[in-house]
């Protein structure tokens, strides 16, 4: 499929590949996020997932999307743990620490994930 404007990216895939789990949600978030860049006449702009280094369900619904990329200039992905030292660097504020203590501590990571399958709440 070839992308039908300058945000939509090209894919390799048919799109019935791309509406099946667990990339469905994938394709329809970067979607809404090209919607947004054309309904607000913006230069640019990129769809970020933002997930757990250590949920490998996200990871791999990731990789299989990105595998249907064409072109992935308005697609990219951070773990919550560089996102959060990043911000650290930059002394960002208070707020960093809240979300620190809130995604990345041991009891918040325990309480994160719903069964042992390590799919999120």
């Amino acid at each position: 499929m070839v992308g039908t404007t300058a945000y939509d990216p090209a894919f390799h895939t048919h799109l019935s590949y791309l509406r099946m789990k667990p990339i469905n949600q994938l394709w329809r978030d970067h979607m809404l996020a090209g919607s947004m860049l054309l309904a607000d006449n913006w230069a640019e702009g990129m769809f970020v997932v933002l997930y757990p280094a250590e949920n490998s369900h996200a990871v791999a619904a990731i990789q299989k999307y990105q595998a249907c990329l064409a072109d992935s200039s308005t697609f990219a992905t951070w773990t919550i743990e560089s996102f959060v030292s990043a911000l650290e660097t930059e002394d960002a504020g208070v707020w960093v620490d809240e979300l620190k203590n809130r995604y990345l501590t041991s009891e918040s990571r325990r309480g994160a994930f719903s069964s042992d399958d390590g799919r999120l709440k």
